[in-house]
């Protein structure tokens, strides 16, 4: 009997407080693209944000000139950035991305 329990127990789903990696796993991963679809529609909209903007208002009014622009299929030559991480790595990219997204959510 003690054979079989242990057999049993390599087949037990994880106990409430014992994440399971393949969950994790798949919740970085999900995560991970939320990001890259967030970066993929800035740069999408990018070609948008005129020069003349950058030095009238914060990125999120910019941001939202160019989302009005993107509608009437006017494109400028130029690409500029919108949010752009001060720091390399994931982690700053993500902050930046926060932060414009709650300057959109308040204005």
């Amino acid at each position: 009997m003690v054979g079989l329990a242990q057999r049993l127990s390599r087949y037990r789903a994880p106990a409430a407080n014992e994440p399971d990696p393949r969950r994790v796993r798949h919740m970085r991963l999900h995560f991970y693209r939320r990001v890259i679809e967030c970066r993929d529609g800035l740069v999408c909209v990018s070609p948008y944000l005129h020069d003349e903007s950058a030095s009238s208002g914060s990125s999120t009014h910019r941001l939202r000139a160019a989302l009005h622009r993107s509608l009437t299929g006017k494109p400028s030559a130029a690409v500029s950035v919108v949010a752009e991480p001060t720091e390399s790595g994931m982690e700053a990219d993500i902050d930046q991305l926060l932060e414009l997204s709650r300057r959109l959510g308040v204005e």
